[in-house]
């Protein structure tokens, strides 16, 4: 059998993302059930990507000017700045 390697990098980009996606959801859901005990886990998995990636960034900046997680604060901010053109790379 022969596999078309574009084929094969896209596949491999997909399960990649959706993997990026999930983590996401999961970072997005716990950051958020501090403030809203009622949350479902399902209310922010079925959202659609962007829609959780801008709730990831506003629940972000409950740690702003905290020392004790600036460098993790920092790494992140730089790493979430790729995931939009990951997932929307025409625009």
């Amino acid at each position: 059998m022969r596999i078309n390697e574009t084929a094969a990098a896209y596949g491999l980009f997909q399960v990649i993302f959706a993997d990026v996606a999930d983590h996401l959801a999961i970072a997005t859901f716990h950051l958020r059930k501090q403030k809203e005990p009622d949350l479902t886990f399902q209310t922010v998995f079925k959202q659609e990507f962007k829609r959780t990636l801008k709730q990831f960034r506003r629940e972000l900046w409950q740690f702003e000017g905290r020392p004790a997680v600036f460098d993790s604060l920092y790494a992140l901010r730089r790493r979430r700045s790729y995931l939009p053109r990951m997932a929307y790379p025409s625009g």
